[in-house]
């Protein structure tokens, strides 16, 4: 099984004002994208109501996601340049969405909200294989920054109509929407023994430090989400375990597929850094 990272840099032919949150907009642009080569597909993917294989980020810019709990809107300017990264995770969207790239995408003009267009100028893609996949480092503290809005599904013992959220990002909601994820698509020989490793995190991985905040996302068709924006420090007791680097791999994972609920349209866009004044 591979993962697979697109990365997308466009120039608006007109500037461009759109709602702060833009993770939805990406969502509708990439299925279009793929929609070109296979609309049945395409709408199968869309509607999936399993976990999906494909994650978004918002729009982005040299300094990363273009996103702030302060923003209005967000603003493209005509003639430059921006990007955006598109995570599939099973070799079917994969190659579906590389023959859209190679035969109808690049040079061509889309339409962001049905009326401002962009040109796709340059398109890379990064490849791994989930079997060889490694943390990019472990330690016994690290930095998780919540960029866009994040909120966790909550685990109910009965099924109910309405869902819960929570805007939490204990280690434990952290780290189980990682590993089920993870599970789901991962080769056997990789797969993690998920209430294992749940009761470890739970006895060995607590927050030492945070700086969160409510805000609001529009997603759309007047709906809108609320989640958490911020950063936790979390610390390790327990960081000789073999346990430890499933998890930084789990952390890695989550740069490329998000976290929490409705992650696929770029909601819980995440990074992981070391903690370094120990």
């Amino acid at each position: 099984m591979y993962l697979s990272r697109f990365v997308l840099r466009f120039v608006p032919l007109e500037s461009i004002v759109l709602p702060k949150f833009t993770g939805h907009i990406v969502l509708s642009l990439f299925l279009r994208m793929l929609g070109s080569v296979d609309a049945k597909y395409a709408s199968y993917l869309h509607d999936y109501k399993g976990v999906k294989p494909y994650a978004v980020k918002p729009f982005m810019g040299d300094r990363g996601v273009l996103y702030s709990p302060e923003f209005k809107g967000v603003i493209l300017k005509s003639g430059n340049e921006y990007f955006f990264q598109v995570s599939l995770v099973q070799e079917e969207p994969a190659k579906k969405f590389l023959e859209a790239l190679t035969t109808s995408v690049v040079d061509s003009t889309f339409r962001l909200l049905g009326r401002s267009p962009i040109t796709i100028t340059d398109v890379s893609i990064e490849v791994h294989d989930l079997e060889d996949l490694e943390p990019e480092f472990t330690d016994d503290r690290f930095k998780v920054r919540f960029i866009t809005p994040t909120r966790f599904s909550v685990r109910r013992r009965t099924l109910r109509r309405k869902p819960l959220f929570s805007l939490v990002p204990t280690p434990l909601s952290l780290f189980h929407s990682l590993v089920h994820h993870w599970n789901t698509f991962a080769p056997p020989s990789k797969k993690i023994k998920e209430e294992r490793f749940l009761d470890w995190i739970l006895d060995n991985v607590y927050e030492s430090d945070l700086r969160l905040r409510a805000d609001v996302a529009p997603i759309g068709d007047g709906k809108k989400v609320i989640g958490v924006v911020g950063y936790v420090i979390y610390r390790v007791e327990e960081p000789e375990s073999s346990y430890l680097r499933d998890m930084f791999l789990l952390l890695r994972y989550g740069e490329y597929f998000n976290v929490g609920n409705s992650r696929s349209m770029g909601l819980g866009v995440m990074d992981v850094t070391k903690v370094s004044d120990k």
